[in-house]
């Protein structure tokens, strides 16, 4: 994946449990870090291989650790050509990390390079991550709870095919979450968020559903299918229906509660039209009741649309 390169005079090098890696780029993000690695000598093994990707966790306290290894646990058990493959569960100088293969970027890369995708294209990226889901559902019980452009990676930088990573927050379904005392005001999650943002499973607010910030809901596949719904609108009209235009994280907050970001996601969709407008538009439904949360069901209507 894409990142700053280090200059070569500021170049270092980390510990990966007990080898030795040259750091050659670093991307941080709101949850953790993902640092962009090759070995300092050419001695590798199957597991430890020339190149890799580590994403360390922003943890606060042992039970935040121990919540994200139980989490990359479910993680490393997945099978599916739709998932980055978490390779080992490891240390980089002493903290927690999740050792994957390196790929040559992500969806957001692939966005800025080329803008809004047509609807073939869109189609092509709902699928990939709409089967990636299902397999995890399906083998796991496992939903991702984090899903966004950054972390759909790439099989190719010439091409929108995609793979899931980054399930350091995800849950088992059917989980229930009541913490309705700190999350009746957008400012209360705020705060909450910027202290025990893994302990609570929060994930990134403008592709949250709204019934995320209600204070009780019960953990299941509607959530992800909202983000992609609302992953669909970016890619086809190159905005999020639920960005506040001044940035103001509150007002994005309060435009999903109040169901604001639904009437600015059908103006944003009008000029699209047809089949695949429409059930996008479904997805990202207020109410979860309606959203198409059968995945082979859902599968179909993405390739019929």
């Amino acid at each position: 994946m894409s990142s700053p390169v280090v200059p070569e005079d500021q170049r270092r090098f980390v510990q990966v449990d007990r080898h030795t890696y040259e750091v050659t780029g670093v991307r941080s993000g709101g949850f953790g870090t993902v640092w962009l690695l090759k070995r300092r000598t050419e001695q590798w093994d199957y597991i430890y291989g020339p190149v890799n990707a580590v994403k360390t966790f922003n943890v606060y306290e042992d039970e935040d650790e121990s919540n994200i290894e139980h989490e990359l646990g479910n993680w490393i058990s997945l099978q599916s050509p739709y998932t980055v493959p978490l390779i080992k569960i490891v240390r980089l100088n002493f903290q927690l990390g999740a050792l994957m293969l390196l790929m040559p970027g992500s969806l957001d890369d692939y966005l800025k390079g080329h803008g809004t995708l047509d609807a073939s294209a869109t189609k092509v990226v709902l699928l990939d991550v709409a089967r990636g889901l299902a397999d995890a559902h399906e083998q796991a019980n496992l939903v991702h709870l984090d899903l966004k452009p950054q972390n759909l990676l790439l099989d190719s930088p010439n091409s929108p095919r995609v793979r899931i990573s980054d399930w350091g927050i995800s849950r088992i379904a059917s989980q229930q979450r009541e913490h309705s005392d700190w999350l009746s005001k957008s400012k209360d999650w705020l705060a909450r968020q910027a202290t025990h943002g893994t302990k609570f499973a929060v994930g990134t607010p403008p592709y949250m559903a709204p019934e995320r910030f209600s204070g009780s809901w019960k953990i299941g596949p509607s959530a992800d299918v909202f983000s992609l719904g609302i992953i669909g609108v970016q890619l086809m009209t190159g905005q999020l229906p639920t960005v506040d235009p001044n940035g103001d994280i509150a007002r994005m907050i309060d435009s999903i509660t109040s169901h604001r970001y639904f009437d600015r996601a059908k103006t944003l969709m009008s000029a699209r039209g047809g089949r695949l407008t429409s059930l996008i538009l479904k997805m990202i439904d207020p109410n979860p009741n309606p959203r198409p949360i059968n995945y082979p069901e859902l599968i179909a209507a993405l390739e019929a649309a």
